[in-house]
């Protein structure tokens, strides 16, 4: 039985995560390592237990794959292509990677982002881009707030906050 180092709890030998919290019950491996180098250069540093890890589905903090970058231009013209499916894929990636860029693991995940924004007609996005664009600009170290990302989403132009913000996620990987 794995013991988690979160919580405590038991958990069975091959278990990766924990049944209770979702926390990751093996340690990332050490860079320092002849036997872990070749995994630890093929990750890099995002591999480093860093802020780019996202949220274990069960809750609590897990250590997952870490976040790659992604081309904006094949995004949109993804988004193009199937009207707009992409796009919403691309919406609530992009939530769940911000949230574990900034350390937010109990932030709104990207499904429910969708799903309210389906729910109010469009209007949860207005106020997700806001919010959002706050965001992004802490993560980018830009003082300014979230005026822009409200404007562009007010006047339909959605797919270019979504492209600001994998900018952002890009640069911060």
């Amino acid at each position: 039985m794995k013991t988690c180092p979160v919580c405590g709890g038991s958990n069975p030998d091959n278990a990766a995560f924990c049944n209770a919290c979702g926390g990751r019950l093996d340690a990332a491996p050490d860079p320092g390592t002849e036997a872990n180098r070749e995994s630890y250069d093929s990750y890099g540093p995002a591999y480093d237990n860093g802020p780019a890890y996202g949220g274990h589905p069960y809750g609590g903090q897990s250590y997952g794959p870490p976040i790659l970058p992604r081309s904006i231009l094949l995004a949109i013209i993804l988004t193009i292509i199937t009207c707009g499916i992409y796009g919403i894929y691309w919406m609530c990636k992009i939530n769940d990677e911000v949230n574990a860029l900034s350390g937010e693991y109990n932030a709104t995940s990207g499904g429910a982002v969708v799903l309210f924004s389906i729910i109010t007609c469009g209007i949860y996005g207005v106020y997700w881009a806001y919010k959002m664009g706050q965001r992004c600009a802490g993560l980018g170290g830009e003082a300014s707030g979230g005026i822009l990302y409200l404007i562009l989403a007010l006047f339909g132009f959605q797919i270019i906050n979504l492209a600001l913000f994998q900018d952002v996620i890009n640069r911060c990987v």
